[in-house]
Parts: structure tokens; sequence; C-alpha cells
């Protein structure tokens, strides 16, 4: 980042958690004027809120569920290359993913964006999914787009090129 910006002003893991702070505390998910978590990232604001239901409130039960997700990351990851690739590409591809020093760090702090990369994911390996059900992978891959929007609604965005991706295993498949 610029010299001239804050250290604290991309890390704003305390914005993002603040409406899961507040129902934890209070029991109403609204309480003053700052509310970009709830209406910008309901899901992330849910898996928050759970986390601090079962775990307590603290910076750890925030950043765990995104260390979770992580691994939801990796492992649908290893899994869609494994169906689309094969064997060797899902454990090199695993591998990369896993030894990037950018998702490790960034699945170690509470952001927004690792959820829904963690869900969007999900998603794709569903649409690429070759054993099973066909219309229920896509089901639950449109499912988990939506939960993927739902986290950041500025994945929108993406919702065309899942859509793209589930046209495509139709055509394959006929």
């Amino acid at each position: 980042p610029p010299y001239m910006l804050h250290r604290d002003f991309i890390t704003d893991e305390g914005w993002w958690g603040h409406n899961a702070r507040n129902h934890f505390l209070s029991g109403r998910w609204i309480v003053d004027d700052f509310n970009q978590a709830i209406f910008a990232a309901p899901v992330h604001t849910v898996l928050l809120r759970l986390s601090f239901q079962a775990l307590g409130l603290g910076l750890w039960q925030a950043r765990l569920v995104y260390a979770c997700l992580g691994l939801v990351t990796l492992l649908a990851l290893i899994w869609w290359l494994r169906n689309a690739a094969g064997e060797r590409a899902a454990l090199f591809g695993g591998f990369v993913y896993a030894a990037d020093y950018f998702s490790f760090t960034y699945h170690r702090v509470a952001m927004v964006e690792t959820n829904a990369i963690a869900f969007l994911t999900l998603a794709v390996a569903l649409c690429g999914m070759r054993w099973g059900n066909k219309w229920l992978a896509l089901f639950l891959a449109g499912t988990v787009g939506a939960l993927c929007v739902f986290t950041k609604m500025n994945f929108l965005f993406l919702v065309p090129a899942l859509v793209a991706a589930a046209l495509t295993r139709c055509m394959a498949d006929g």
C-alpha cells in the first residue's frame, strides 16, 4: 500500500464484525448508524455471530471462521482440479494454493472476501462435478453461489461466470 495510507485502514476486521458483535452483546443487529456489514455482507455477519455464540467474543473467534473457510477453499480447489484435470493437477494446484503467501495470510484475518472466495470455489467445483446427480450438483452450485453473493455483494459480477460454468456442464453432458 502507499506510504500515505494509514496501516489500520486496510485491516477492517472490526468494521465487518461490528454488527455481529452488536448482536452478541445486545441481542440487536443494529444499535447505531454504522451498519455496513449487515447490509453489504449478511452471510459474513451471520457466520461471525455463530462463531461468537459458540466460542465467545474475540478476534481469534472471528479469525477462526476464515481459517476454516480457507481450508474449505483449498479442499474445493483440489476437488475441482481432480475432476477437471486429474490427480497430479489437483495435488500441484493444491500445493501451490497452500504454499501461496497471499492466500495463507489472507485466510488468517477476518476479511469478508475470504468466505466469498470459499463459496465461489465450492460453487465452481460443484458445477464441474462428474459423478452423482448433475441437477442436484447444479442446484447446490447455485445455492452456494447465492451464499457467495450475499457474503459480499461485490461478488455479484461473478454470477454470469458461474452461470456459464453451469451451462457448459449441461451442454457437455447432454
